[in-house]
């Protein structure tokens, strides 16, 4: 027989209904048509099931699939496959939500805004299935997201050049000044020259890296907060990692899975019902890829190199109020991202955040002692991390200030023994408390 080209709708779901309308119960089962006897025969049988298929409302809006059948034989086993997939993949995704049950909030940043949108509504416009708001609430957070990844890396560039490279330069140059005119050329100090006109012109002894542990301080608290954004980038990748992979069969906007008043019900029954919680359950490559690209990149770049220019800038200061407020500018930066969801996406938006979680899968375990093992394993996993990233911080800090050094590479530490006496003058006040008759007038 010729080869014929069947069009067909695929329901990516179980659903026997087709069936049941027809009266079949099964393929092989003869269909109760009423007195119709091409439906007798097993090609009819076929044409009858793929006539209803065809009547029956597209609850997923799929897109018609090309079946090549030649014989009704053949049309029977790719039809009996097709069912066989989709009904392992509900299977298996009906698996997947009920063992979700480790949950991981999702922070309230331009960059969680971002991950929303990829695994929310990008799947649903992959699909043709989206409404206004899916367009309206990807579009705004995309253009914030570049608006935001421009921001923060031109305000690291500008604090780069404009303002932590001349404070590099005008800091080497009075500590060169302090070299040249304080010691002979023997290398000794000579003390006559190291006047208090001297201190305040190149305010040497205002110097934040010379007092090694106030500027250790700064230091680590400033690379701890940038440290903070990079752990949340790990944190998110690992958890992105231990999510399983979307079932054969399932659309991808099955990545989210919606639960409605405690129980779980799909979103086009419930759509007019308000979610309680928005289940990041599984992923696959693409938008894994997507996350990795849009959101895991950029912020790991921005966290690193503020990290380092920040560094720069804080321990090259002329003064230590000078290091107090360049570390409050500093952190405006790294708020730009909070700040733009903040002031302009809207409470919607924000409230979807709240109730979106990383839904892992929690680990099996058969008996009490297997779920003790487990537990403590997942404990010292934490602690350990928690020990590295201390780590990481305090060698961070002191690799900066006693091996690299770019404020002022071989920094024998000359400053502060030779500042002693003018600190405890500035340092002395005229009057103190509870004294009386202090000024003249």
């Amino acid at each position: 027989r010729s080869a014929q080209v069947i069009r067909i709708r695929c329901v990516p779901m179980l659903d026997r209904t087709p069936l049941r309308s027809t009266g079949i119960d099964s393929l092989d089962e003869t269909p109760r048509s009423r007195g119709s006897t091409e439906a007798s025969t097993p090609r009819g049988e076929l044409e009858s099931l793929l006539h209803q298929a065809s009547n029956t409302p597209d609850r997923d809006h799929a897109p018609p699939h090309e079946i090549h059948v030649s014989t009704p034989k053949e049309a029977h086993g790719r039809v009996a496959r097709h069912r066989s997939i989709v009904g392992e993949g509900a299977v298996a995704y009906e698996n997947i939500v009920d063992h979700a049950t480790l949950c991981h909030d999702l922070s309230e940043d331009i960059w969680a805004a971002a991950i929303f949108v990829i695994t929310t509504d990008l799947p649903k416009f992959a699909m043709g299935h989206f409404r206004a708001e899916n367009l309206l609430r990807s579009g705004l957070v995309m253009i914030l997201l570049l608006v935001n990844v421009y921001l923060q890396i031109r305000f690291l560039y500008w604090i780069w050049l404009f303002v932590a490279r001349p404070q590099l330069r005008t800091t080497q140059g009075n500590y060169e000044q302090f070299h040249a005119q304080i010691f002979s050329k023997a290398g000794t100090f000579l003390s006559d020259r190291f006047t208090d006109e001297f201190i305040e012109d190149y305010k040497i002894c205002g110097f934040s890296i010379s007092n090694t542990p106030f500027i250790a301080a700064v230091l680590f608290l400033w690379v701890a907060h940038c440290i903070t954004d990079f752990k949340d980038v790990i944190r998110r990748w690992r958890y992105f990692n231990l999510l399983p992979s979307l079932p054969e069969g399932r659309p991808s906007k099955d990545i989210v899975h919606d639960v409605y008043n405690g129980d779980r019900l799909d979103v086009r029954v419930a759509r007019h019902f308000k979610a309680e919680k928005h289940l990041i359950c599984c992923m696959t490559r693409t938008y894994k890829a997507l996350v990795l690209i849009f959101v895991m990149v950029p912020k790991t770049i921005v966290a690193l190199g503020l990290m380092w220019c920040g560094s720069v800038w804080l321990a090259s200061a002329e003064g230590i109020q000078d290091t107090i407020l360049n570390s409050l500018a500093l952190g405006f930066v790294m708020q730009i991202d909070e700040m733009l969801l903040a002031c302009i996406l809207p409470e919607r938006l924000r409230e979807n955040l709240r109730i979106t979680k990383l839904a892992l899968p929690e680990k099996p375990t058969k008996t009490v002692e297997d779920a003790d093992e487990v537990d403590a394993k997942d404990m010292r996993e934490a602690y350990l991390r928690s020990y590295a990233f201390l780590v990481v911080i305090i060698l961070f800090v002191s690799l900066f200030l006693h091996v690299f050094n770019p404020v002022l590479p071989g920094f024998v530490h000359d400053i502060a023994e030779h500042c002693e006496a003018y600190w405890g003058t500035m340092s002395s006040v005229k009057c103190h408390m509870f004294e009386q008759d202090c000024f003249p007038y």
